[in-house]
């Protein structure tokens, strides 16, 4: 069973209009507020206007050294 880190931010889903995060720690929740996520149940979302948007979200959670998720469903291997 995969444990998640202690004090870490996962991406989930960044297609779309709006980034998704799980992230553990107070003190990472608190910065993803003054960045603009907002909490949604166990998740932090902050909609996106355009792709520059996006990459600039994108840009700020790695030098946060958040962890991106990547959904292999579906995917075959050769």
């Amino acid at each position: 069973m995969n444990k998640m880190p202690n004090h870490s931010i996962i991406v989930i889903d960044i297609a779309g209009n709006t980034v998704k995060i799980r992230v553990f720690g107070q003190h990472l929740i608190s910065k993803m507020q003054v960045i603009g996520f907002s909490s949604i149940n166990e998740f932090m979302v902050l909609p996106v206007s355009d792709d520059q948007d996006k990459k600039r979200i994108i840009r700020l959670l790695i030098s946060e050294g958040a962890l991106f998720y990547m959904d292999m469903v579906g995917i075959r291997q050769k």
